[in-house]
């Protein structure tokens, strides 16, 4: 009975588990290519026009010549029959000649009323959110690749 109950109480305890530094974002995805850096910077943003609504308000910064774009988004995550959980980011895309980068950085969680209930916002310090994160991004990184 005291071993039932311990184990109860440690997979009740799972989801406040701390993210291990090593793990910690930012989530980064690249590789060599044999694009060059304007095709990589073209198709990166029909990409991103493809991905979100409104692409003129995700890009804060783009410049062709240096292969560059960045910007600021937002998403809520679902995970199963949990509430959604939310958080904004920032993106930045850095094409080179033969090597091209995604990276979702600054998470911040952004919590909110879903049906009358305060919903906390996703928080990847907790090795849980984190994992649910780092498989969303992970999706639209492979997205991301398969326009280059």
């Amino acid at each position: 009975m005291r071993l039932l109950l311990i184990a109860i109480l440690l997979t009740g305890c799972a989801h406040l588990q701390k993210t291990p530094k090593s793990e910690f974002e930012p989530f980064e995805y690249g590789f060599k290519t044999d694009l060059s850096k304007y095709e990589q910077y073209h198709r990166s943003l029909l990409w991103m026009a493809n991905t979100y609504k409104n692409i003129g308000a995700v890009i804060s910064y783009s410049n062709e010549t240096q292969g560059v774009i960045r910007g600021h988004s937002r998403v809520c995550i679902i995970n199963g029959a949990e509430p959604a959980k939310c958080t904004t980011y920032n993106l930045d895309i850095d094409c080179k000649d033969g090597y091209v980068k995604l990276t979702f950085h600054n998470l911040e969680g952004l919590s909110h009323m879903e049906n009358g209930i305060f919903i906390k916002g996703l928080d990847v310090s907790y090795w849980e959110q984190y994992k649910i994160a780092k498989k969303h991004f992970g999706n639209l990184a492979l997205k991301w690749m398969g326009t280059l």
